[in-house]
């Protein structure tokens, strides 16, 4: 290269931008979930768990109205199933749910895809039981259809939305206002589904 010739240092190998790589690297590591090779003691890549009193705070914020019975849905969801990327909400189908016996509903993950952030203490609960359940039937009742996404777009009521799964950052969008209206530090997806003594304490 022309600064090899020029006997100095390529501005692209130097100490600093190499460090900003690594950075950057580690940002995108920890944001899709992928744990291997992760120095857990200096990259806190997952925020602390929600306790159950904030938990129910940010339920009690959700009305009987459309848009309050699908995000009652998606907190109870991610509450009891266990820890997944925010991603993971747009690939749950309706066809992809059964009902397996009376309050207890069933999640097909092999079918839907959705599997569990990479180093996640437990497994992924492959059973809606509990408020999960009822919040979960009383959205799919809503809902009315019997295939597509389970989770639509914020605009459930126009024709454009309709089918559409909801984005990553509506749920995000969704978490702050939440947290915002009970007066909480801001709640994350990954950090909503932490807390696995929550799997039916909320009954």
């Amino acid at each position: 290269s022309l600064h090899a010739v020029a006997g100095k240092e390529s501005p692209f190998r130097t100490t600093r931008l190499q460090a900003a790589l690594k950075r950057s690297s580690l940002h995108s590591k920890a944001a899709r979930g992928d744990l291997e090779g992760l120095d857990r003691g200096r990259w806190r890549y997952l925020p602390p768990p929600l306790d159950e009193a904030s938990f129910q705070a940010l339920i009690s914020t959700c009305s009987d109205e459309r848009v309050g019975v699908r995000d009652k849905a998606i907190m109870y969801f991610a509450r009891q199933v266990g820890v997944m990327g925010s991603g993971a909400i747009r690939l749950l189908r309706v066809e992809h749910l059964r009902e397996v016996a009376p309050g207890v509903m069933e999640i097909d993950f092999a079918a839907s895809g959705i599997r569990p952030l990479r180093g996640a203490a437990k497994p992924l609960n492959a059973l809606l039981t509990g408020s999960a359940f009822d919040a979960m039937e009383t959205w799919l009742s809503a809902l009315g259809t019997v295939n597509g996404p389970v989770f639509l777009s914020k605009n459930l009521g126009l024709t454009r939305a309709q089918g559409k799964a909801i984005t990553v950052h509506t749920v995000t969008h969704m978490l702050k206002v939440r947290s915002k209206k009970v007066a909480i530090p801001t709640v994350s997806f990954r950090s909503l589904s932490r807390d696995s003594s929550a799997d039916d304490a909320s009954d």
